[in-house]
């Protein structure tokens, strides 16, 4: 089975988000809403917001709170460190 982290980065500036990000596991964990993810991206681990099944793929998407940040700078330089750490 497939576990798909993702996640936004934003700006303050609002609009569609700067970059969406995301991370693929293949697991035989079955993710249940409330547990708690640990990525080397994170300090500590994240709750997703949301978490869907898809049956059609045999995937669990899980969707993070975005990450806002100040300038579009900064964004840039957030998405360079998933980058880093395998997101894409």
């Amino acid at each position: 089975m497939q576990v798909v982290l993702n996640i936004d980065i934003c700006s303050k500036r609002g609009g569609e988000p700067y970059k969406v990000l995301s991370k693929q596991h293949e697991t035989n964990l079955i993710p249940e809403p409330g547990i708690a993810i640990e990525d080397a991206a994170w300090g500590d681990a994240k709750v997703p917001k949301t978490l869907t099944q898809s049956f059609a793929g045999d995937v669990y998407l899980l969707y993070f709170d975005p990450v806002v940040l100040n300038t579009e700078k900064d964004c840039k330089r957030e998405v360079e460190m998933y980058l880093h750490h395998g997101w894409e």
